[in-house]
């Protein structure tokens, strides 16, 4: 929940934290109390092999959709990009950033779900559309910034 409490903390009118994981959840809920953001962070548990079982689904779609360190197998990339497809709104100014780690001392299938991240995201039926796709430090090479739009 680190990144969407950075967003709070950062002037987010309203921020949804979600993860499969209550004790996660539970975890980005203190954080936030303890950043003094408590009022403005929610959360709520998503599964995204089945992103309509979450309350989250219920919710409007959302503007701005921020993931980080989400791919941990290539599976994950094709349910990252149906998630984010579900839940960004489809308007032109609406931006998903993905942050993928792909480091290949934590495994070689993390290293595989960056690199079909792009291609997972573009091969939707609606597809989202890859804005730019970023190195964000040249010491290491597999971390990957997305900034995906609906087309």
């Amino acid at each position: 929940g680190a990144p969407g409490v950075a967003c709070a903390v950062a002037g987010a009118a309203e921020v949804v934290v979600s993860d499969w994981d209550e004790v996660a959840l539970a975890l980005a809920a203190e954080n936030a109390a303890l950043n003094g953001v408590a009022g403005r962070v929610s959360t709520a548990v998503l599964d995204w092999r089945d992103t309509e079982a979450s309350a989250l689904a219920a919710m409007p779609r959302f503007d701005v959709v921020v993931a980080a360190d989400v791919v941990f197998e290539r599976e994950h990339a094709t349910h990252v990009a149906q998630a984010l497809h579900r839940f960004l709104a489809p308007h032109e100014h609406s931006r998903a950033v993905v942050v993928l780690d792909g480091d290949r001392g934590r495994s070689e299938e993390a290293w595989r779900g960056v690199e079909a991240f792009a291609e997972a995201a573009e091969a939707q039926q609606q597809p989202l559309r890859c804005l730019h796709v970023g190195r964000d430090d040249p010491d290491a090479p597999l971390m990957r910034t997305f900034v995906c739009s609906h087309r």
